[in-house]
């Protein structure tokens, strides 16, 4: 049964903890190219070395997915811990009156 929080969005928003680039970084990374330093482009930018990685190198990514396995980075108890983070950071928010719950058909009875 879903919880309130599960009705909170927080994606796209200023509250996203979720590091994003926008275009024009993508286009100034591939610019730069990999001679400039792919860790230290991801020190400047605040992403992870293999972001960088996956948008100097396209075919990394494709090879990446090919081979995705997860488990290998996280665990069970770890992914539980990281949503039940993500449910208190939203709970305090819409408590705060900083995030409203967005009504759709999936929560209409609730």
């Amino acid at each position: 049964m879903p919880t309130i929080a599960d009705k909170l969005r927080v994606h796209g928003t200023m509250y996203d903890k979720r590091v994003k680039l926008t275009p024009r970084d993508r286009e100034e990374i591939k610019a730069k190219g990999a001679g400039y330093g792919i860790r230290k482009m991801a020190r400047e930018y605040g992403v992870c070395h293999r972001t960088i990685q996956f948008i100097l190198y396209p075919e990394r990514l494709v090879a990446s997915r090919k081979n995705r396995d997860w488990t290998r980075y996280h665990d069970r108890e770890y992914l539980t811990k990281a949503c039940r983070d993500l449910r208190h950071r939203k709970m305090k928010l819409y408590k705060k009156g900083i995030l409203k719950i967005k009504k759709t058909k999936k929560y209409e009875n609730l």
